[in-house]
């Protein structure tokens, strides 16, 4: 086996799941991602929502058990390291670690904003900083707004905001009302970025 193999799997299958060994770090070369980790009470929390150019595994770098899902929402092709190669990949190329450091600090400060959504904000202002950063890293630019890329249930924005469906359902339906918004087709084109900004920083 070379350095590097290349793995392409169908719509919603998984990559790995809790209890398996932690042996391979990915990279996504096309297609998307979706991280989960179920609760104590049995509820499903989206950690991250992931597309190309991201790393998926990484966080299990040092240990010898995934503790979270790893499942492709569309038809997606990977690049599969052992943790070895991943090592020495970084030890051997300052740019590739340079850039691991970046993701990891990215990760970190979205774990750290949702924690603050959690604690501080009220639904409408996480579901809004929710598409704001969707928009910056999912986001493709349209004559008619800021398409994501990845398509979105509500009860999914839910998860990942820790709100109920119905609730998420009456932000988005304000939302769209107040033309900052449109959903066709579960894919989600923001109309006023600056209306969802100025959202964001209303506690």
């Amino acid at each position: 086996m070379g350095l590097i193999e290349e793995l392409d799997f169908p719509k919603h299958h998984v990559i790995f799941s809790p209890g398996m060994p932690a042996d391979f770090i990915y990279f996504i070369e096309k297609g998307r991602v979706r991280l989960t980790r179920l609760s104590t009470d049995g509820r499903t929390v989206i950690l991250a929502l992931l597309g190309p150019g991201d790393l998926i595994g990484e966080a299990a770098w040092e240990t010898a058990e995934r503790d979270t899902y790893a499942e492709t929402l569309e038809d997606t092709r990977l690049y599969q390291l052992t943790k070895e190669s991943f090592e020495s990949l970084v030890r051997q190329n300052p740019e590739f670690a340079l850039r691991l450091i970046q993701v990891t600090g990215e990760r970190l400060k979205q774990a750290q904003a949702r924690i603050e959504d959690l604690v501080f904000r009220q639904v409408p202002s996480r579901v809004a900083r929710l598409l704001v950063n969707m928009a910056e890293n999912h986001g493709k630019v349209t004559p008619n707004g800021i398409k994501l890329e990845f398509s979105l249930t509500h009860q999914e924005i839910a998860d990942m905001v820790g709100s109920s469906r119905v609730t998420v359902t009456q932000v988005l339906n304000k939302f769209r009302t107040d033309r900052l918004i449109n959903i066709e087709s579960k894919r989600v084109t923001i109309y006023k970025m600056e209306a969802l900004e100025e959202l964001v920083g209303h506690l």
